[in-house]
């Protein structure tokens, strides 16, 4: 019975593809062991009975190694373009066009992302809405909402999951495809900052820039910042987030401090051992250097505890 010729579109039983790879490894064995040839057609034999038990089984033929690892790589190839065209083709409707969600509902989204990531909604452009699922809403279509949970990663090409309500019951969801853009103001390092310095005015700068972390929280006035201890090197040009710096702190652990305490109007000043470290408007503990009482107190100052009597 004549053979045709290897294809990807004929499909052969398991046994075709398998028996040339199997004799392959039985020569080679029987030649590094030295053992008999007999070994060989002991193997044929076994592989004949076999090719009778898978012979109703069609798979694809088995080709050389090189050949098939390109075959693989084309499939790959093809599965990946199908998928790529399903999530990024818009539907389309008889028209011809992509249909587009209801009006209001780039207002509705607007003051969905002011909700989750704190900006102003004229800070927030929605330049482009597309409707994915290929079905245009009808007029029977009640309140559209944005799913609660739906937090962007970052702006820009977003799929936003959506739902319209009817008859008083939420109905299927919607995923939309909106361009969003969000330009604020924020604070930014105007020189290099070194770690654990005091913010100064000259440090900051303020400027309006297009926002691409969406659930960054950027410091948005300098005089916020300044008097505050950076946590971290900053560069010129960098954005600052509220994590990036932190409050001074104006008594620190083991140093001595100026303990003031007011007892009927009069106040009394002594010299203490800090036992926390504070900042301001913080209560820490000290220890009298006089009288070698603990006490608690609150930090007024640099280095200053004031104790209430």
């Amino acid at each position: 019975m004549n053979q045709a010729p290897y294809s990807l579109l004929r499909p052969r039983p398991a046994c075709f593809g398998a028996r040339p790879f199997v004799r392959r490894i039985l020569v080679d064995c029987a030649r590094f062991d030295g053992r008999p040839s007999a070994h060989f057609h002991t193997g044929r034999r076994l592989l004949s009975r076999d090719a009778k038990r898978y012979r109703s089984r069609p798979i694809l033929p088995l080709t050389m190694p090189c050949l098939s690892v390109v075959e693989g790589r084309i499939r790959s190839l093809i599965l990946g373009i199908a998928l790529f065209l399903c999530l990024t083709v818009p539907p389309a409707n008889s028209s011809g066009f992509a249909p587009e969600p209801p009006e209001g509902f780039a207002a509705l989204l607007r003051a969905h992302l002011s909700r989750v990531c704190g900006w102003e909604e004229d800070a927030i452009d929605i330049r482009s809405l597309q409707l994915l699922n290929g079905v245009i809403p009808s007029a029977e279509d009640g309140a559209w909402t944005v799913a609660e949970r739906f937090v962007p990663a970052s702006f820009g090409s977003m799929l936003v999951p959506a739902s319209a309500e009817t008859a008083g019951k939420p109905g299927p969801t919607f995923w939309i495809r909106a361009d969003v853009h969000v330009e604020g103001r924020v604070v930014r390092a105007a020189r290099r900052i070194p770690y654990r310095k005091a913010l100064e005015p000259g440090d900051l700068e303020e400027a309006v820039v297009e926002i691409g972390d969406s659930r960054a929280s950027y410091l948005r006035s300098a005089s916020d910042a300044v008097g505050m201890v950076a946590r971290r090197e900053l560069f010129p040009g960098q954005l600052l987030e509220r994590d990036w710096v932190a409050a001074q702190e104006l008594v620190r652990m083991g140093e001595t401090v100026r303990l003031v305490a007011h007892v009927n109007g009069i106040s009394i000043t002594a010299r203490a051992k800090a036992l926390q470290a504070g900042k301001l408007g913080e209560w820490v503990r000290v220890k009298n250097l006089d009288s070698n009482r603990a006490l608690k107190g609150l930090v007024t100052g640099a280095g200053e505890v004031t104790v209430q009597h």
